[in-house]
């Protein structure tokens, strides 16, 4: 179930990285998108290590 709210806030973040970041996406689309996942993915890591 973690991993499916996970998926789903990714693409809550990647839409709002669209949205709130659009001069890095005009400048490298490729780089932001993977910097925002990997930023996720740390995010979520970190939170199963707190409980």
């Amino acid at each position: 179930m973690n991993y499916i709210k996970s998926f789903a806030g990714g693409a809550v973040v990647a839409s709002l990285a669209l949205e709130v970041f659009p001069k890095s996406f005009k400048k490298d689309k490729y780089w932001t998108g993977i910097a925002t996942t990997i930023g996720l993915i740390l995010a979520l890591f970190l939170n199963s290590l707190g409980e």
